[in-house]
């Protein structure tokens, strides 16, 4: 089941079975902002209460802005210059928002980012018998040269004392 909500005012899609309730902003870079296990009653992921969930700008400081979550890091991490172009820290992904559609019991993120010309989607559903998250990636090279990148999740986990790894 999919439904849509608001937190501090943008739009949140919401994807559910049975296991697992995920949480998923696309106007912020299409961060995963909640995957809450309810066997457990367990969320797993951390978020920043001190600041609210908005979409920023691109060039955006990534430390004074860490929300948590799951960002993707794209195309790169540090601020640093590859190809000859200066991309922001953290890259320009998390920055993007993103389009989404939803068909069935999939949802749909892409965009395009400007900067790298990087075509990028990515579809979430969940597994209908299992607590798993089933991720399925397309990236694509929208430029006119070749592009040389980074791409990596940042996951900010909610760990507390007992917890293992």
């Amino acid at each position: 089941m999919i439904s849509q909500k608001k937190v501090d005012n943008i739009t949140v899609l919401v994807i559910e079975n049975d296991w697992l309730s995920v949480e998923i902003a696309p106007s912020a870079g299409g961060r995963i902002t909640s995957i809450f296990n309810k066997a457990l009653k367990r969320e797993f992921l951390w978020n920043n209460t001190a600041l609210p969930l908005t979409g920023l700008n691109p060039g955006a400081d990534y430390d004074s802005n860490f929300w948590g979550g799951i960002d993707e890091l794209l195309p790169n991490d540090i601020p640093e210059s590859v190809d000859g172009i200066d991309y922001p820290d953290h890259g320009e992904l998390w920055t993007t928002a993103l389009d989404y559609r939803i068909a069935g019991d999939v949802i749909r993120l892409s965009g395009l980012l400007r900067q790298s010309g990087l075509y990028y989607q990515k579809e979430i559903c969940l597994h209908e018998q299992s607590p798993k998250i089933i991720l399925t990636y397309n990236l694509a090279n929208k430029a006119l040269q070749a592009r040389h990148f980074l791409w990596k999740l940042h996951a900010a986990l909610k760990i507390g004392a007992g917890d293992l790894l």
